[in-house]
């Protein structure tokens, strides 16, 4: 039996004082427990004292060289109980004719003591003598314990005369459930190993908190493996999983918590009872016993303090469930409802309360039907609010019927962003299921194609028994029972109430964690039709890569709705043996899909523009898209190696993106690094620098943020801290930044001491990509022997590397490497991984920021020489630290061709995926492989050159391919590590490592991370605002769902603090994954938990306005610091030591934190800035931007339209169409190098035109607080912004604008908004007879004609307002500088008759098709018609184009679509459009979700943002609103430094008259 973490219970007949030994703080006795041994013999005679020994060891010599080792067994059958056998081997596996072997207890005589030892092999017909000498002995080992420092023997051992199976009833009682007395033949032995931590009985291993690990004993001569050079008697146990009366019944059983066909439920009934015979029995050996439970952090106590029942009472499961053999026979279901036998409990109420009994809060013996009844009667969501609080406290209830008394219930559901779900969760293990509280999880293709049946879905996982974690691959049998009880949970499904679920498939990363998704069917749905939605798979006779095509579609992603997309297909590029794919999983994205997506998903860049590549998913496509100038408009390239099945349409999903990480070292590079003549002093100069800085960060604000910006985790939180850092939450000693920094620190500290994570200053970790251009050298062969011998420079593999991280000191400007780098991947185990690279600047690739490029060319592909790696979402290290190039340059690289798939001749069925499922479990070898060969590549004189390390390394491939090619990776016994390194910690034989790696472990000491708690609130948010009792009160209610929510992630992850859920730097968790894997986990769950509750907050104050926000933030703030005041002076009160619960008896501090930017505003004195979106900031330009008064920036808006439209070559592809791709060979592109060229003035084209954007709002309602406004936002521009806003000497139509503070009259907002810029011409020229608009708005001298389009006025209005302004737009119109389209009377207003009616202007249009083509096409005309004798551009003005959203089906990236069509043929493109805040920030219906997608992806292509907005608290005597004027997305493509536009804020006034007055802040009229 594992030891229990907590306090177990062990009972006695005779009486013994009760010990309350308290935990000690940060202590693990399973950990720490045997480190400390102490030896009580040396230097004494071998012969002497053999008998009074545990064990002695034999050496055999003079054995045949292929001797097993059950033929060693049955030559010293006859001696004595042999415990283990150990066959030494040479370096190519052979024997050496030698043998140890081990005899516990002591053989009853010295055999070893003859010269000779007459030893038969009846198998072999060999008689022969063999030579045996007495091995040295170990030293006794004794134990010391933790707290009083006693010291005990490693084995004690008792028996027991009978042993009781139970389980706890109450704290005091316990319900006997079978009983069984000890037999001659069938005796009840208790040895407590201390070594092991475990109680082993001869039939039975007992434990006291979790199901312990139940084996039952074989024949030893059955145990030994053919070919294995090792055998213990440990081998001869076989785990069991069930103790049954008919084991022919559980095959065909589903999984369920009631178990009602076992014996014995030894996954439930985990309280037991043993009697010993003190007669019988050693008393000084049972009470060292009992000491050493109690010194090992198990109370013991009396058995009288335990009242044992003898009759058992029903369990809930009876109350709740009609079991089959009492199914009765009903005239009617309003007979069955009517039942009272049995109460039927709504599902959700089931299964949480489910979860409640098998995490062992509840007991389902204690649960009666009172408390069943008492939760039928409760609302449904209130009963599962109950459940789920007490499942997140993790303690038992002792009395069930208390839980009722909670009249605070927290609402177990709340509102979640679309792209996440609630997941519900099952562990299964050996004995048991555990159930989890449905969790907010990221969606995938599947839950998102049947959202309404979400809940039908269960994550299952498949582990040993808690707390032990993972199940691990074996190469014996000693868990076929484990696995057979897999396979039946796979074949035979799980049952919870009245819901079967069964077997559907499992995702890809889900696989190698040996966990799957099940599916309770429907009538119409079941997992078959699910499976058979996903794909058309008939084709794949491979098992493994069957099931890795229907993983595929549950990759986590996010998915982008309304994409309506072309497709073009194009070949892969190869090498010219056809053994390299240089483009294997990458393709190309336009930059205006990459925007949409980057806008849908959140994703912002220091420059505004999308990240550079994305890691997609779109019908059975997968792999990496990448931003190129070749593919424009809706267009996506895709190459034959991402497309991996024919399926359904359901539009662009995307996984992740392109981003800076910052890089780190690991055991296995510094092992490759200092094989290949990287100095160890090199890196232990790293780590004393890392070190020193760490601590220095704690008290010096500079240090911490350079190494927070510096060291990007994956998940940028670091980023998010060092803003903290810059708004003075350090100096000012605030708690929850102090804690965040002791956990920062001490998360460091832990990776660097385990995994030797050394951070590295020039070095990134990025997303690969390919060189479309073709500029890169690449790799090729004849030029390998040169630079390895003469390090020339020229002759290397080329890279491009651009980074616009502030990861890197530089502020977010863009920095390309150049000079000799180091590539690679994680992991990287052979000498040939490590790929010495060239980078240098390509100017074709600068549109490519934060990925790697490597190049198309040359004899073999660098990202497969990379530990065989591809392009479809790897990610490679990047380190150009001169220190760190190794002396040996580019060995020769391995092979990682895998081996040819099995494949077989029949459909492939469930059976056979379920079948691979259970045989990569038991025969994944990867995690051993990887530390056999960190340990031989430690011993080894030559490091990772060891023939045995590349052997391990090629073995290491294979079974990373195992998941695909379905070929299981054996580790021979000759290539397993005798002894370890002492830094890998926890192994049987270790010796102390004096390498690079042994130095590290050796410098580094852990620290403990201590929550600051007492530490005063910072003042300067909480004296910020006056706070009203409902605001406070509306943040401490929403606090208190946010900590539930919080709590709910630490149960199910085994998560200490909110500081790591928050944070992410988790120091310690359930091991349910790998760190590197979970870390990516509960980044999600991180960032969803935080958007969830930020919406949650933005309801509450019906805006994102910082003036609407920051004071509820300030009350989020206030309230949490009151609650740990109240707590700190609560525990004060009692006397409450700070022990180590004293962190979990404290509230939840990291709720206010969920707005970081608006805290840091508020503490520096900007309460009067206005945020958006009031995200996170990720960047340092973003803090300086933010010591200016920030500007309101357009929030990400989520769009779901009709329908998603591919556009391929066999015609267009609707959502729940087959996209089939590379049908004809004809069809596709045959070489990709001949199309993808790199054209320069093509990219500028995709920047020309610019305007503004002009956008009206609507009137506001009367009593309304909500903004409205009017946002002008110019679009681009087409040629050098010093000739696009300069003057142009003895040219009339220069353009001026007025002085600061100079007023400027306009006309009346309802009449003139766009005129200002029509007021600009006469008869054709450009005229001054008015007020010139302000100079940043400057015209380019070279328009000479205006297009006007207007769908919501029609042409009098225009006309009049004119007139108004001076401006007589017939004579514009006669001289052919002046269009006006007419959009509204044709399409969608009555015509007025001639007589009612003034006359059209010369060569207007009316647009009389609605059809959004023919309205395209019908302006396009327009555009292109030249006047005669013009020679400038067009203007193009179109107002109120988002009335076709309304008017027409036309959808929202149609007209994105059209707008960019427009921008061909137009100097400048000016729009104007609706935006008021309910419509962008919170649209609800289609048509609103629509338009705020439109407006949005405008914003992103514009130059320059102005903005008209009343004031919030109404019009004013002297000012009616604020005008503001904001860079756009594309201005930083466009403007030269000395040209850059100006951002202001200025107010304007209307006036009685009409006109306007604007002017700045604070000026005197």
């Amino acid at each position: 039996m594992k030891q229990p973490k907590d306090h177990g219970v062990a009972t006695s007949n005779r009486q013994q004082p009760e010990s309350r030994i308290p935990s000690k703080p940060g202590h693990n006795p399973t950990r720490y427990g045997s480190e400390q041994v102490v030896s009580r013999i040396g230097g004494f005679n071998l012969q002497q004292y053999w008998g009074n020994q545990n064990e002695i060891k034999i050496k055999v010599l003079d054995l045949p060289r292929d001797i097993s080792t059950l033929e060693v067994a049955e030559i010293f059958a006859g001696e004595g109980h042999i415990v283990h056998i150990h066959l030494p081997t040479n370096p190519d596996g052979s024997g050496k004719g030698v043998a140890f072997v081990v005899f516990s207890p002591p053989p009853s005589r010295d055999f070893w003591s003859r010269s000779r030892y007459d030893a038969k092999l009846p198998s072999r017909k060999l008689h022969t003598k063999l030579r045996l000498t007495l091995a040295e002995l170990p030293e006794p080992k004794l134990y010391k314990g933790l707290y009083t420092g006693d010291q005990y023997p490693e084995t004690m051992t008792l028996s027991a005369e009978s042993l009781g199976f139970g389980t706890s009833y109450d704290e005091h009682t316990m319900m006997l459930m079978y009983s069984t007395r000890a037999l001659p033949s069938f005796p009840i032995t208790v040895r407590q190993s201390l070594r092991f931590r475990e109680l082993e009985v001869a039939t039975l291993v007992i434990c006291v908190e979790y199901p312990p690990e139940f084996s039952r004993k074989y024949e030893d001569k059955l145990s030994h493996k053919f070919g294995s050079s090792s055998w213990s008697a440990r081998d001869a146990w076989y785990r069991s999983v069930d103790i049954l009366y008919d084991f022919e019944v559980a095959k065909a059983l589903p999984a369920r918590l009631s178990n009602t066909t076992s014996l014995i439920n030894i996954g439930r009934w985990t309280t037991y009872k043993l009697i010993f015979d003190l007669e019988r029995n050693d008393r000084r050996v049972y009470a060292q016993f009992l000491d050493a439970l109690r010194d090992f952090n198990i109370s013991v106590k009396s058995s009288h303090d335990f009242v044992f029942m003898q009759n058992r009472v029903p369990s809930v499961f009876e109350h709740i469930d009609q079991r089959p053999s009492a199914k009765k026979e009903y005239k009617s279901f309003a007979d069955e409802l009517l039942d009272n036998s049995v109460c039927h409990l709504p599902f959700e109420v089931r299964y949480q309360l489910e979860v409640c009994i098998s995490d062992g809060c509840l007991n389902e013996y204690s649960l009666s039907r009172e408390f069943v009844d008492q939760l039928n009667r409760l609302d449904a969501e209130r009963a599962e609010g109950m459940l789920a609080e007490v499942a997140i406290r993790k303690k038992r209830v002792y009395a069930p019927m208390s839980i009722f008394e909670n009249t605070k219930i927290r609402k177990p559901r709340r509102r979640i962003p679309d792209y996440a779900f609630y997941a519900h969760a099952a562990i299964v293990t050996p004995t048991t299921i555990y159930f989890g509280t449905p969790s907010v999880e990221i969606s995938n293709r599947v839950i998102r194609r049947f959202a309404e049946h979400a809940d039908r879905f269960l994550r299952v996982r498949f582990t040993d028994e808690r707390p032990k974690g993972n199940i691990y691959g074996t190469d014996r049998d000693t868990l076929n029972e484990v696995f057979t009880r897999v396979k039946r949970v796979l074949m035979n499904g799980i049952i919870i109430g009245d819901r079967h679920y069964e077997f559907l498939a499992f995702g890809n990363s889900q696989f190698r964690e040996n966990g799957a998704y099940f599916f309770c069917p429907l009538p119409h749905l079941s997992a078959a039709k699910i499976r058979k939605w996903m794909g058309n798979f008939g084709d794949i006779k491979i098992v493994a890569k069957y099931a890795a095509r229907l993983g595929q579609c549950f990759s986590t992603t996010r998915a982008i709705h309304g994409a309506s997309v072309t497709i073009k297909e194009l070949e892969d590029v190869v090498s010219k043996d056809g053994k390299s794919t240089f483009t294997d999983g990458v393709g190309i994205i336009s930059k205006f899909l990459a925007q949409v997506a980057a806008s849908e998903t959140g994703v912002l860049t220091p420059s505004g523009d999308p990240p550079s590549a994305m890691q997609f998913r779109l019908g059975g496509c997968k792999g990496v898209l990448v931003v190129w100038p070749l593919a424009s408009k809706r267009e996506i390239y895709i190459r034959k190696s991402q497309h991996k099945f024919d399926a359904d349409h359901e539009g662009l999903e995307i996984i992740r993106w392109s981003q800076f990480v910052a890089a780190h070292l690991n055991r296995q590079l510094i092992a490759i690094l200092t094989s290949l003549g990287v100095p160890d002093q090199v890196f232990l100069d790293k780590l004393d620098k890392q070190l020193g800085e760490l601590s220095e960060a704690m008290e010096n604000p500079q240090v911490a943020v350079r190494m927070l910006q510096r060291e990007i985790d994956p998940n940028q939180m670091t980023l998010e801290v060092a803003e903290m850092v810059n708004n003075r939450f350090q100096m000012a000693q605030e708690p929850f930044m102090m804690s965040i920094l002791h956990l920062w620190r001490a998360f460091s500290i832990k990776y660097l001491k385990e995994k030797a994570k050394l951070a590295i200053e020039d070095a990134a970790i990025l997303l690969g990509c390919i060189d479309e251009s073709g500029k890169l050298q690449g790799h090729w062969d004849r030029f390998q022997r040169k630079v390895q011998e003469q390090h020339d420079i020229d002759l290397l593999p080329q890279i491009f590397l651009q980074l616009s991280s502030g990861g890197i000191a530089n502020h977010g400007k863009l920095k390309i490497v150049e000079g000799v780098a180091v590539l690679a991947r994680n992991p990287s185990l052979h000498p040939g991984d490590i790929r010495i690279v060239r980078a240098v600047n390509v100017p074709e690739l600068h549109h490519l920021k934060d990925v790697v490029v490597l190049p198309k060319i040359g004899d073999r592909d660098l990202a497969g020489m990379c530990s065989g790696g591809d392009l479809d979402g790897d990610d490679f290290l990047v380190f150009w630290d001169k220190d760190l190039i190794p002396r040996e340059w580019n060995h020769e690289p391995m092979d990682y061709t895998a081996p040819p798939p099995l494949k077989v001749r029949h459909n492939i069925t469930v059976d056979d995926i379920t079948s691979f499922f259970v045989q990569y479990m038991k025969n994944d070898s990867l995690g051993n492989i990887a530390t056999a060969h960190l340990a031989t590549a430690d011993e080894s004189p030559v490091g990772a050159k060891d023939p045995r390390c590349q052997e391990l390394a090629q073995l290491h491939s294979m079974a990373v391919d195992y998941a695909k090619s379905g070929h299981p990776a054996q580790m021979p016994w000759r290539l397993k590590p005798r002894r370890w390194p002492h830094f890998m910690e926890n192994r049987s034989v270790i010796y102390h490592s004096k390498t690079a790696l042994g130095k590290l472990y050796d410098r580094v000491e852990l620290v403990d991370f201590l929550p600051v708690h007492d530490l005063p609130f910072d003042k300067r948010i909480l004296d910020a605002y006056p706070l009203q009792t409902s605001t406070l009160e509306a943040a401490a209610r929403i606090k208190e769902e946010y900590d539930s929510a919080v709590r709910r992630i630490m149960t199910q992850h085994d998560i200490a603090t909110d500081f790591e859920v928050w944070s992410t730097f988790v120091l310690h968790h359930a091991k349910q994954k790998k760190d590197y894997k979970f870390h990516e986990e509960i980044g999600q769950l991180s960032t969803t938990l935080k958007d969830t509750f930020r919406e949650r907050c933005y309801a509450e104050v019906e805006g994102r306005d910082f003036e609407k926000l920051a004071p509820f933030v300030a009350a989020m703030y206030a309230v949490t610091s009151q609650q740990v005041s109240e707590a700190l002076k609560d525990l004060k009160r009692r006397e409450q030591p700070a022990d180590s619960t004293f962190t979990q008896r404290m509230p939840l501090m990291s709720f206010p934190w969920l707005f970081p930017a608006i805290l840091g505003q508020i503490a520096m004195g900007r309460a009067k800035a206005r945020v958006g979106d009031c995200e996170p900031t990720t960047t340092e330009k973003q803090r300086q931007d933010w010591q200016k008064e920030p500007q309101q920036q357009p929030s990400p808006v989520i769009v779901q339209t009709e329908e998603d439209v591919l556009q391929t070559q066999d015609g267009p592809k609707h959502r729940g169409d087959v996209l089939k791709l590379f049908s004809s060979e004809e069809a596709s592109i045959s070489h990709a190098e001949d199309v993808i060229q790199f054209n320069r003035l093509q990219a500028e084209d995709a920047l020309e035109s610019n305007g503004l954007l002009i956008t009206e709002d609507r009137p506001r309602s009367a009593g309304s607080d909500i903004d409205v406004e009017e946002n002008i936002v110019p679009l681009g521009a087409d040629e050098d912004p010093e000739q696009a806003t300069g003057t142009n000497e003895g040219d009339d139509s220069a353009s001026v604008g007025p002085e600061a503070g100079e007023e400027i009259t306009l006309p009346d907002r309802g009449k003139g908004s766009l005129l200002e810029r029509l007021a600009e011409f006469n008869g054709g020229e450009l005229s001054g007879a008015v007020q010139q608009p302000p100079s940043s708005v400057e015209v380019s001298h070279s328009v000479s004609r205006i297009v006007l389009v207007s769908f919501l006025r029609d042409w009098e209005f225009w006309r009049d307002g004119a007139r108004r302004i001076g401006l007589d737009v017939n004579q514009c119109a006669r001289r052919g500088s002046f269009t006006f389209i007419d959009g509204l009377s044709g399409l969608f207003a009555p015509k007025t008759s001639a007589n009612g009616r003034t006359k059209d202007p010369p060569g207007m249009l009316a647009l009389q098709d609605p059809s959004l083509r023919s309205i395209e096409e019908s302006i396009t005309r327009r555009l292109n018609a030249r006047s005669q004798g013009a020679a400038g551009g067009v203007m193009l003005l179109v107002d109120g184009l988002d009335a076709l959203l309304a008017a027409t089906p036309a959808t929202a990236l149609e007209l994105l679509e059209t707008v960019m069509n427009w921008r061909q043929h137009a100097y400048a493109t000016v729009f104007a459009v609706s935006a008021d805040h309910p419509l962008l920030l919170s649209p609800s219906t289609p048509l609103e979700l629509n338009h705020a997608a439109f407006v949005a992806g405008l914003v992103q292509q514009t130059y320059f943002v102005m903005s008209l907005r009343l004031l919030s608290t109404g019009i004013a005597k002297d000012v009616s609103g604020v005008l503001r004027i904001t860079r756009g997305a594309e201005a930083g493509e466009l403007e030269a430094e000395e040209s850059r536009l100006e951002e202001k804020e200025l107010l304007y006034l209307v006036g009685g008259d009409g006109s306007v007055k604007i002017f700045e802040r604070g000026a005197v009229d």
